[in-house]
């Protein structure tokens, strides 16, 4: 069963971040996915929340360049209750680096919601 985080209009992969935040409820992450029809970026908000567990990998020395230059290069998710996921997030930091983000049993929000599926873009 395909998960609805990916059957949203964009695609998981060399998609621009633009913040990472580690909160104590869990972690959000702001992403520039690329709307082709309107010709240009949107913004989304993945937040994974109240997880039972989140585990960090992080590799690589980077420079401040590198931290403007974040891409998700995989996210890999399963649903094992209803409203919750279990997986993992990837992160390209610049040439640099590469993150892991694994989390267990978070409740998940995709926000703006209406970017769960793609909307058509009015006539100019």
């Amino acid at each position: 069963m395909i998960h609805p985080l990916h059957r949203s209009w964009f695609e998981w992969h060399d998609l621009p971040v633009d913040r990472i935040t580690i909160m104590e409820r869990g972690v959000t992450v702001d992403v520039r996915p690329f709307n082709d029809d309107a010709d240009r970026y949107e913004q989304a908000t993945l937040s994974l929340l109240g997880a039972d567990a989140i585990e960090f990998d992080v590799g690589g020395k980077l420079s401040l360049k590198d931290l403007g230059n974040f891409e998700i290069t995989d996210f890999d998710v399963e649903e094992l209750a209803p409203g919750r996921i279990t997986g993992s997030l990837g992160i390209l930091c610049g040439n640099a680096g590469y993150w892991t983000v694994r989390i267990t049993n978070a409740l998940w929000q995709l926000e703006p919601p209406s970017h769960l599926t793609r909307q058509p873009v009015p006539d100019a």
